[in-house]
């Protein structure tokens, strides 16, 4: 599912679906540099390196490390794309963050620049990951997930902002 998400809508067809779950298998066992010209290659959304030190995972997202964003507060464009409670609960959110709802990503994104950096950011990981995968399928060339999210940004003490002890968790969102 990760791999559909990262490549054009029309590379897959019906004849394609077994060769598809074969690649979804192989990813992890694939070195950086090998995910890397498969991106390239044009078979998985183009992400340009430059911009950032991003690194693929071994599911193919791209992702920036929380380091890097806290260095660089300006050097992108921040995204939150969990739920807005989430934004004032126990992780709170990085200062200056746009808020965007996972649900509404792609249809918001429709109006931004493609050439504008962007880093998405959730809880851990999971959901801007898909972020990111969805916003590179529009042709957005500079985007990354934060590599573990705001629970990672928490464990390293960085700054955040609506933070609110005494709000209940939000479970198991990613």
């Amino acid at each position: 599912e990760v791999a559909k998400l990262a490549m054009p809508a029309d590379a897959i067809s019906d004849s394609e679906k077994f060769v598809t779950l074969k690649k979804v298998e192989m990813l992890a066992a694939l070195s950086d540099a090998e995910l890397w010209e498969l991106a390239d290659a044009g078979r998985w959304a183009r992400v340009e390196r430059g911009w950032a030190p991003v690194e693929l995972s071994a599911s193919a997202v791209p992702e920036v490390a929380i380091e890097w964003v806290a260095a660089n507060p300006h050097a992108a464009r921040v995204i939150d794309v969990r739920a807005a409670d989430e934004l004032v609960g126990p992780l709170g959110h990085i200062p200056s963050v746009e808020h965007v709802p996972l649900e509404s990503v792609g249809r918001t994104a429709l109006s931004w620049d493609r050439n504008t950096p962007i880093v998405v950011v959730c809880r851990s990981g999971g959901r801007s990951g898909k972020a990111a995968l969805e916003l590179a399928s529009l042709g957005f060339v500079r985007v990354a997930s934060m590599r573990g999210g705001m629970s990672r940004w928490n464990e390293a003490r960085l700054p955040v902002e609506g933070k609110n002890a005494s709000t209940a968790h939000a479970g198991d969102r990613a």
